[in-house]
């Protein structure tokens, strides 16, 4: 009798599970769930703030922060604050730290968490964070130690805890590693600008940072792109500030280093982190679509030109099918064909979208004509020109294009010098002349003069002769 209710209370239990699965708390074991959605390494940077913890996503050109998910974690269960966020190139995942506690959170593009349990990771509270281009993440409660943890996926040492770090500890509120030396860099309560080198751990001061407009002491977010730009949010006024290739500079500690601002409004934030992928490029504005005419190809040339009218002015180049930029604003010779044409502002690198233009085929141009020409005759003082070819499809011209005609002959031509044409009657386009020239008339010998001997008495015939034209002439009696 024991056995029914046994297996009835199995079928509950399995039953409650498949209606409401508990938040999924991995222990470095392989994943058996079909894991989620990623994100696209694009424009947006993210920030998390409070706790529980909410996601945003910010426009670091604009400063406009939207809200995208509230209370990542969910509601029922401890640890809800997520900290020291970093943007994992090699999975395209957020990881951060769930505060309190032994475990890294991933999050998914549908914005959808799952806690991973990392051993040797000591239940403290890790506020700074981010992730290497090796999958290598680094953590740090601004002590003298840095705690690192392998993200690769592909890696055996995957979810496990690497030797830490010692560092100089510095009371910071986020960073961001750089793409293009590799390098973790933070600003401090002071304002310097700091490197910390990712294989040793050594921090470097780099100067102080001396703000483009006032602001406040905490900067609670940090972001990197593509060519090692650092972005970091003022907590206080939600300014954006921009520190250009900081990789380039040398150690300093009396350096000053410009922070110009990015974006003058955002969201005020505290409890905070932030993080933006590294390899996506700086935000900026695009120029507008370029906007033109084409110059499509004529009788008189076969190839084409484009034109742009918008946007121009200073600081803008324009590129043809991808090629290297040009502030003029045509591009000429272009035989028929498909074009797209960008435009950069050549101070930010920002490249609008494309716009698409087309070249024509040229038109038709007749052949030039074949004459055949009658000259004047001794009985008819004037010529006539006959074009043989093209035969069909043009009208004809005898005078140099002053006039037409559809006919191909031409009568009553006095003697001279002819240009000969045709046109297209498709296209309108006019061939190559022809000169043709119409002799003169040939000159006629005037009447005979003639002188008669008759038959006399003694000679039974008579005699002709022509006394005049005397010369140049043959006769005929």
């Amino acid at each position: 009798m024991q056995k029914p209710f046994t297996l009835l209370l199995l079928f509950c239990s399995i039953g409650l599970y498949a209606i409401n699965p508990p938040v999924k708390n991995v222990r470095n074991q392989p994943r058996k769930a079909v894991d989620p959605p990623t994100f696209s390494c694009s424009m947006p940077a993210y920030l998390l703030q409070g706790s529980p913890t909410d996601a945003y996503a910010v426009n670091l050109l604009t400063g406009e922060t939207t809200l995208v998910k509230n209370n990542l974690i969910g509601t029922g269960i401890g640890g809800r604050q997520i900290q020291a966020v970093g943007y994992n190139i090699l999975d395209n995942y957020l990881w951060g730290y769930r505060s309190g506690t032994d475990q890294l959170v991933r999050i998914g593009g549908d914005w959808s968490v799952q806690f991973f349990t990392i051993s040797g990771l000591a239940i403290g509270s890790y506020d700074v964070g981010d992730i290497d281009a090796n999958g290598i993440m680094y953590l740090s409660s601004g002590s003298s130690v840095i705690k690192r943890i392998d993200l690769n996926p592909s890696s055996p040492t995957y979810l496990q805890t690497l030797s830490d770090l010692t560092t100089t500890g510095t009371t910071i509120a986020d960073w961001a590693l750089n793409v293009v030396d590799g390098n973790i860099y933070a600003i401090n309560q002071s304002s310097l600008l700091l490197r910390y080198n990712t294989t040793t751990g050594v921090r470097t001061t780099l100067g102080v940072v001396q703000w483009s407009v006032s602001t406040g002491t905490g900067f609670g977010a940090a972001y990197s792109d593509s060519e090692g730009n650092l972005y970091v949010q003022d907590n206080q006024g939600g300014k954006i500030f921009r520190i250009d290739k900081p990789h380039l500079l040398v150690a300093s500690t009396t350096a000053r280093v410009s922070g110009n601002l990015f974006a003058s409004t955002g969201m005020t934030t505290s409890s905070n982190d932030g993080t933006r992928c590294m390899n996506a490029p700086p935000p900026c504005q695009a120029p507008a679509r370029p906007d033109g005419f084409v110059t499509q190809p004529g009788c008189a040339t076969t190839t084409g030109t484009i034109s742009l009218t918008a946007p121009t002015g200073t600081g803008i180049a324009y590129s043809l099918n991808g090629g290297d930029y040009q502030t003029d604003t045509q591009f000429m010779g272009l035989v028929p064909g498909s074009y797209t044409v960008t435009a950069r502002n050549v101070q930010t690198n920002c490249v609008s979208v494309v716009n698409k233009f087309t070249v024509t085929a040229a038109p038709a141009v007749p052949s030039a004509p074949t004459v055949d020409v009658v000259q004047p005759t001794c009985s008819l003082s004037t010529g006539t020109m006959t074009v043989m070819a093209p035969a069909s499809g043009v009208e004809y011209s005898f005078d140099n294009g002053a006039s037409y005609q559809s006919g191909s002959s031409k009568s009553g031509l006095v003697s001279g010098v002819y240009l000969v044409k045709v046109r297209s009657l498709a296209s309108g386009c006019e061939s190559d002349l022809v000169s043709v020239t119409v002799n003169g008339a040939p000159a006629v010998p005037s009447a005979p003069t003639v002188s008669v001997v008759q038959p006399t008495c003694f000679l039974s015939t008579g005699a002709i002769t022509v006394t005049a034209p005397a010369s140049g002439v043959e006769y005929s009696f």
